[in-house]
């Protein structure tokens, strides 16, 4: 309801404009000035769900960039559309408040107009193990302020229906991305086996900074 959402959004405006106290603060804050040449620093929203999700989302995004001196954002969209999927006007709409990509999970196709969207937008991803003739990719390769990046989402299939192993795809996509880019990667389920793994394929072979998400 609208009272809820109100609730919610102002909660997010006044993590967004806090400083911090030493008290229940997330994180603390970086000033540009410390932060290391070359290295991109992301905030990472893990679900953005229904009305509530966006609008808090679009009121309080710049606050929260600037606290914590944010290069890029990106944002897990696969429930904004009242909980179930993403509509592409609403995908439009979230890139419009400042998000550089936006991840997915199983409940990126719940609306269908989607499908065809999803092909033809490179920055909203869906899980890159889903069998070979998905539309869309999981996998978007950018560019900050000279400083080359790769996303890649992944979906692991604990209590989940059969997808590729995200293990393997995770071997097989960072052994081709070039090695210069910095690689953040979404995973849709809380075990970190999977970030582990991916840390390790990307500390063996990479000497650039590399983030999860």
């Amino acid at each position: 309801n609208r009272q809820r959402e109100a609730l919610f959004a102002a909660h997010l405006q006044a993590l967004a404009d806090r400083r911090d106290d030493g008290r229940g603060s997330p994180r603390e804050l970086i000033p540009p000035a410390l932060k290391t040449p070359g290295v991109l620093s992301i905030l990472f929203f893990a679900d953005l769900v229904g009305k509530p999700g966006r609008q808090a989302l679009s009121q309080a995004l710049r606050g929260l960039k600037e606290r914590f001196s944010a290069d890029l954002v990106i944002a897990n969209v696969e429930n904004s559309a009242g909980g179930f999927g993403v509509t592409p006007e609403m995908s439009r709409k979230i890139f419009a408040y400042g998000v550089a990509v936006q991840t997915s999970g199983n409940h990126i196709w719940d609306r269908l107009d989607i499908v065809r969207y999803i092909d033809n937008e490179p920055r909203l991803l869906r899980p890159h193990n889903f069998p070979t003739g998905t539309p869309g990719t999981g996998l978007y390769v950018g560019d900050f302020a000279g400083i080359p990046f790769a996303a890649l989402n992944l979906m692991g299939r604990t209590y989940m229906k059969a997808i590729d192993c995200p293990f393997q795809a995770a071997a097989y996509m960072l052994d081709r991305i070039p090695k210069y880019v910095d690689v953040l990667y979404k995973k849709t389920q809380r075990s970190g086996l999977l970030s582990h793994d991916c840390d390790r394929l990307i500390k063996t072979d990479r000497t650039a900074f590399s983030s999860a998400i």
